[in-house]
């Protein structure tokens, strides 16, 4: 689980399958950089810094979309639609991706959220992520 840049790197780590999850919730990640850079004009500056390279596979290979399989973990995608910091439609291509691999994806949009869940708390109409997240984690470890 993970949000933002941290979202982005426990998707990194749940689909390159180097460590054995359960399951991946990520919250805002950044999920295909690429996609970003094109959509954007410019690397996300939290990624630039740890990234060697800006080449096309530098991006690629630290992309998240890059690893979707069949075999990968479950993944519930929570991203705002007003999120300006991280686009949530990166987040609907890799669910999109992973679905047509035959794997199991979820994506959460809500409507008129921005960046950043403690920004959420701040508005009751955000806080339709809370059961949804937590009903998805039940039903998936029990």
């Amino acid at each position: 689980m993970g949000e933002s840049a941290g979202g982005h790197l426990a998707a990194l780590a749940a689909l390159r399958g180097q460590v054995r999850v359960e399951g991946l919730v990520s919250f805002y990640g950044i999920h295909d950089i690429p996609l970003w850079a094109e959509q954007q004009a410019e690397l996300p500056r939290n990624i630039g810094q740890y990234l060697a390279q800006s080449s096309a596979e530098a991006l690629r290979e630290a992309s998240p979309v890059t690893y979707v399989h069949k075999a990968q973990p479950p993944i519930l995608l929570v991203h705002g639609t007003a999120d300006t910091g991280v686009p949530w439609q990166p987040s609907e291509r890799l669910c999109e991706m992973a679905s047509r691999a035959g794997a199991a994806c979820e994506i959460l949009l809500i409507t008129g959220a921005p960046h950043g869940v403690e920004r959420w708390e701040q508005d009751e109409r955000f806080q339709i992520w809370k059961p949804k997240v937590t009903e998805w984690l039940r039903r998936l470890l029990h």
